[in-house]
């Protein structure tokens, strides 16, 4: 049997004069005769295109093509087939066509292309003249070597595209209508280390590794970096976003390294890193790291920094502060006129039904520790400390006086009672009453049932009401009593008992009268100005009276005035490297 196959090919649509326009797929026309008879019905053909080494390139697949007096008509390359790439044709010339009719072997000979297909091709045949040309993929148009780059406006990019612009116009605007998230208006990628760097200054300037995916910088004058303006309020001028363990900002100058104004702020979120970090070097100065403000004129108790850190109940902790000479410094400056209460720093812990603690304190360390230290000064009263309630000391207590102040029982509008406290060189518990002496003249005193496990050596003194007799302790403390007697019957004895207490904090913590200063506090007194000195020689753990703090502070005072003098600017530490 004799089967014959007339081919001749053709292009649907000729290239017009934009080169994008040129389609993608080639029309193939033919007749197929079958011992010279013309073939009609419905065939399964698939067409197969070689290089001109012979190796498939392309492969149709089964297409059902209808054949009318042996004549048929087919696009190659139009969907669901596999698109036809115009890089075949870039550089070989012999490529072919094999049509293979099912159930039958590919017919032969293969049919090599002609001029028409090669069209494809045309729309990198204006190339540059250094040979580089832009290739057509699967709707996206690229220069095809790594070497070229795009210049508008400038032949000296000195990046993959260079823009140059002269007068009042932008060099890129690019406008989306997208509401996805993940399909911004501007998209920088980074996944290698040289990252994409968007800069304002010398085209030689490189930031040092690791790169950044935005690099902003102002030479000089009076210019912003970078301005990121959100007109929008319940969205924000600038999201940061970081996924790994670092941080989502870094910002590191002399002088404002992160500024921000609007109804939010700024807001940064992390996973398992840290949101906001910023870091300054500029070490003459006494430098701000982060400064935040609210200038604003409305009457309200605007809060100027914010933490909140709260996964759960009982985890997280809204701020941390380390530093080198205080954690925490917590000021108001209330007008000359105020006459309200006003907080330097607030401690609130409330809701819970474990312990709450409203403020925490501990000091370690090998010299002297204070939990908390507490001064009042230039006022009446001072209070050092003033607590609304019941305190417990679990230790010793230690103080140059004591008292008992309540409001006067005779005049409580105008008046305080106040009594002092009774000292004594032993730890000593007093106990006292009066008794009614019975019909022999005696009488047994009830003491409570801890007192011989509480106290021992136990004084004693009688004193007869309403008349005289030789009382007497006829026994002493036994079983939580004694007993009285050498009275007449129904006389009124008053009786008071002292004991030192034996109570394993009392042995474990014993009293020691005469305490010897130690080195650091001889030459010092509780109140140097009864004996005439002045505060210098105090010793009131005043951190302002502290020698080596008193000498930083004057240095920094020194430091400052000098820098305040019109001088040279120090060096700043190398940020840069150059190519």
């Amino acid at each position: 049997m004799h089967r014959s196959l007339q081919i001749i090919l053709l292009l649907v649509c000729l290239a017009t004069t934009a080169l994008a326009d040129v389609p993608r797929t080639i029309s193939y026309q033919g007749r197929l005769t079958y011992s010279g008879i013309p073939v009609s019905g419905v065939k399964n053909v698939m067409f197969t295109i070689y290089n001109g080494g012979g190796t498939p390139v392309w492969n149709s697949g089964n297409v059902n093509v209808t054949f009318t007096d042996g004549l048929f008509t087919v696009e190659l390359g139009q969907s669901p087939q596999p698109p036809l790439f115009a890089e075949w044709w870039a550089s070989d010339t012999a490529t072919s066509l094999g049509v293979t009719i099912a159930p039958n072997p590919e017919l032969s000979p293969r049919l090599r292309f002609k001029t028409t297909p090669y069209a494809m091709h045309a729309m990198t045949a204006e190339r540059a003249n250094s040979g580089a040309g832009w290739l057509r993929y699967n709707g996206l148009l690229f220069l095809e070597d790594q070497e070229d780059s795009i210049g508008i406006g400038t032949m000296t990019t000195h990046a993959k595209v260079g823009i140059s612009v002269l007068g009042n116009q932008s060099g890129l605007r690019i406008n989306s209508s997208s509401t996805d998230l993940f399909s911004p208006a501007l998209e920088l990628r980074s996944q290698a280390t040289t990252a994409a760097i968007f800069r304002v200054g010398s085209w030689y300037d490189a930031v040092a590794s690791p790169r950044p995916a935005i690099y902003c910088v102002s030479d000089g004058g009076n210019a912003n970096a970078g301005i990121f303006s959100s007109h929008n309020t319940s969205y924000p001028a600038l999201i940061a976003e970081s996924f790994g363990v670092g941080s989502a900002i870094g910002a590191s100058a002399q002088n404002y390294c992160l500024y921000a104004q609007g109804g939010k702020g700024i807001r940064a979120t992390a996973d398992s890193a840290t949101a906001i970090r910023a870091e300054s070097y500029f070490g003459d100065y006494a430098a701000t790291v982060i400064s935040s403000a609210y200038i604003g004129s409305a009457v309200n108790d605007h809060i100027a920094v914010s933490g909140y850190a709260r996964p759960a109940d009982y985890y997280g902790v809204g701020g941390r502060f380390e530093g080198g000479f205080q954690g925490i410094v917590g000021v108001v400056y209330p007008d000359l006129s105020g006459s309200h209460a006003y907080y330097g720093v607030a401690g609130e812990a409330s809701g819970g039904n474990g312990s709450n603690f409203g403020v925490k304190g501990y000091a370690s360390g090998a010299g002297t520790n204070y939990g908390i230290y507490g001064a009042a000064l230039f006022g009446a009263p001072n209070w050092a400390g003033y607590f609304d309630g019941n305190i417990r000391v679990t230790g010793s207590v230690v103080k140059s006086a004591g008292s008992v102040s309540i409001d006067h029982p005779s005049d409580p509008d105008n008046k305080f009672l106040q009594q002092s406290e009774i000292v004594s060189d032993n730890l000593k518990a007093v106990y006292d009453g009066n008794v009614t002496l019975d019909g022999s003249g005696s009488a047994v005193v009830q003491l409570p049932d801890y007192l011989e496990s509480f106290c021992g050596e136990f004084r004693y003194q009688l004193t007869c009401i309403g008349g005289y007799a030789p009382v007497y302790v006829a026994s002493k403390v036994a079983n939580s009593r004694f007993t009285i007697a050498g009275g007449s019957p129904g006389l009124e004895v008053s009786w008071q008992i002292t004991g030192i207490r034996k109570d394993k904090y009392a042995l474990a913590n014993p009293l020691e009268v005469e305490k010897k200063k130690t080195v650091s506090e001889q030459g010092k007194y509780l109140h140097p100005e009864l004996y005439g000195f002045s505060d210098d020689r105090s010793l009131s753990p005043n951190p302002d009276r502290d020698p080596s703090v008193k000498a930083k502070n004057d240095a920094i005072r020194e430091a400052s005035a000098a820098l305040a003098k019109p001088s040279t600017p120090p060096k700043q530490p190398v940020m840069m490297e150059k190519k």
